[in-house]
């Protein structure tokens, strides 16, 4: 079977909110879902459509 797309990554990361910027902005993609924890940030994005 033939990957299609992919659902989910992990990047460990220096600075998040150039890491959250570089993705909305340069890559285009939209911030869905924002989570804080006691030793870590998420971060979910979904590639924004061009129509």
């Amino acid at each position: 079977m033939a990957l299609r797309r992919a659902l989910h990554f992990v990047f460990k990361v220096g600075d998040r909110t150039k890491t959250a910027t570089f993705y909305r902005d340069v890559l285009g993609m939209k911030v869905l879902l924002i989570v804080f924890s006691k030793c870590s940030l998420s971060i979910s994005f979904h590639l924004k459509s061009n129509n």
